[in-house]
């Protein structure tokens, strides 16, 4: 593998100081999660060749499942995939209120080499195919105006084909939008991008064609669409992520059976087949198996339940994929290639020698064990960068493992939580 350049180096470090996950350059201080990262990579092949696929990640708060999720984002842009990763929320993407987090997916569309939401991207070139198709196949000129917009309406129609009766509002957002793009009118493309997105401060008033809103009804028919639509284009299909999936587990009981019920009516849809779709749910054991997670609606439980889990080798290619603890030799080697990053980034030698990251690793293996790499992980960071700014300063002598200082929250706290003179 190739070093990352400075740039790149800066976009892992710097993310990295706040104790949030880089969105790209994972590969570079990836440790020890080859295995399943390669099972991950086998169901993107999969579902690129027109499968479907449901998965959920499994390990305890802070044991890497926003590492491996931003890392499959990574692969699944690479293998010329739609993405959309979405953190769910009690009050702004809850499950029990399924267009909000509709609203999050599509809003949160990523294309490689687009910056920013990619919706528009998208519909800009899908309606223009279908303006080529119009003018090379069907002969419109293009300079017939009127007959140009009637032969892309009908090219949107049998695209669609039977969805586009059974959701007229759909197939009249595109020709609207279509018909904005030709009168260059930008505000109401945005109008109907944001009705498209189920933005509930938009409305369909004035827009011809559409009427009411995008509802609970309407997700899933409406991705199923969008999928057909990306591959018509020559992307390999929409992989979701999920993630947060423990932030359910607090609705009321009522929420909390809706949320689960609706998980369950999407992942039975995806299994009946829509070519093209990878859901990944990212969650702790306690989503996948306790009275307040997927337990609480047997169905849904059953759809990810699995004997091996709980054995010395789970079966990877199930329904959870759980992930292995994170130990010290892991964390101490994760630091060593941070410190070889860190210096690309600033291009310049660190003067923290090599046996600190052991040590800050026993340090905080001791005070958290394995419920939070990320904290061990901003404090090396920290480090690095006042032994460049100080020249006199001794992290050796100077730094303490403090749990006060390190902002955990209730999950990363250890059960018994130690002296206020904690330092190791």
């Amino acid at each position: 593998m190739t070093s990352p350049t400075q740039q790149e180096a800066q976009k892992i470090i710097n993310p990295l100081r706040s104790g949030t996950v880089p969105s790209q350059g994972l590969q570079h201080y990836a440790v020890g999660l080859d295995r399943e990262i390669s099972v991950l990579r086998d169901e993107l092949k999969e579902v690129k060749n027109g499968t479907s696929h449901i998965k959920g990640i499994r390990a305890p708060y802070g044991g890497g499942k926003t590492f491996i999720t931003s890392r499959l984002a990574e692969d699944a842009l690479e293998a010329g995939f739609v993405i959309s990763q979405v953190t769910l929320n009690r009050e702004a993407a809850p499950l029990h209120q399924l267009e909000k987090v509709y609203n999050r997916i599509m809003t949160g569309l990523q294309v490689r080499g687009v910056e920013g939401g990619a919706l528009s991207y998208l519909l800009d070139r899908w309606l223009d195919k279908a303006e080529e198709y119009a003018i090379d196949v069907r002969g419109v000129s293009e300079d017939d105006e009127p007959a140009l917009r009637e032969a892309v309406r009908e090219r949107v129609r049998d695209l669609l084909g039977e969805f586009a009766k059974e959701r007229p509002a759909f197939a009249g957002a595109l020709n609207a939008y279509y018909e904005a793009h030709i009168d260059r009118d930008y505000g109401r493309k945005q109008q109907i991008i944001g009705w498209l997105s189920a933005d509930s401060n938009v409305s369909a008033q004035g827009i011809r064609g559409i009427r009411g809103r995008v509802e609970r009804k309407d997700v899933v028919a409406y991705l199923r669409a969008f999928i057909g639509m990306v591959r018509h284009l020559g992307y390999s299909g929409l992989v979701i992520i999920l993630d947060e999936v423990d932030d359910m587990r607090k609705l009321k009981r009522n929420h909390r059976e809706t949320a689960w019920s609706n998980l369950r009516d999407i992942i039975d849809q995806i299994g009946s087949g829509i070519p093209g779709f990878y859901l990944v749910l990212a969650g702790t054991p306690e989503v996948f198996d306790s009275n307040a997670g997927f337990r609480q609606l047997i169905p849904l439980y059953q759809r990810f339940e699995d004997p091996t889990i709980e054995t010395e080798r789970p079966n990877l290619r199930g329904p959870q994929l759980p992930l292995p603890r994170f130990d010290k030799k892991q964390l101490t080697e994760v630091m060593q290639k941070l410190k070889t990053i860190w210096e690309i980034a600033y291009d310049t030698p660190s003067r923290i020698d090599d046996d600190f990251a052991p040590y800050l690793a026993e340090g905080w293996t001791k005070q958290l064990g394995d419920k939070s790499p990320r904290i061990a992980i901003r404090e090396f960071i920290s480090i690095l960068d006042r032994a460049r700014d100080y020249p006199e300063y001794d992290p050796y002598a100077e730094y303490h493992f403090n749990l006060g200082e390190a902002e955990l929250n209730d999950e990363e706290m250890p059960s018994s939580v130690l002296t206020d003179d904690n330092t190791f």
